[in-house]
């Protein structure tokens, strides 16, 4: 944890003392809870992929479409499920041929 320094006014401090009496916490829990309200409230402004950290690198890739429209996307997923299909049926195929060896022999 990292420690911070901070100047208070005599209002500010004596409000933050009520606010740690009220609450049974410490200093130090007050201003971690202040914190992480004021990040919250920071964050419902951004979209999730804003709070994600963007866009996917490997979407951003200039040689492929950013699949931002639906026949780019429908594409890509075309060619993904083709190419599982391909790969699934060469490993029938081969396992097809084992057997027929097995049973031949």
């Amino acid at each position: 944890m990292n420690t911070i320094s901070a100047k208070f006014s005599d209002d500010d401090h004596q409000k933050l003392n009520q606010i740690c009496e009220a609450l049974h916490i410490d200093k130090s829990e007050a201003l971690r809870r202040s914190v992480q309200q004021a990040w919250l409230a920071l964050q419902l402004g951004r979209t999730f992929l804003e709070r994600a950290g963007g866009h996917p690198k490997h979407l951003l890739n200039a040689d492929k479409p950013v699949g931002s429209d639906k026949a780019s996307r429908r594409k890509e997923i075309s060619k993904y499920l083709d190419e599982k299909r391909d790969k699934q049926k060469a490993y029938r195929d081969q396992l097809k041929k084992r057997i027929n060896d097995r049973s031949s022999s």
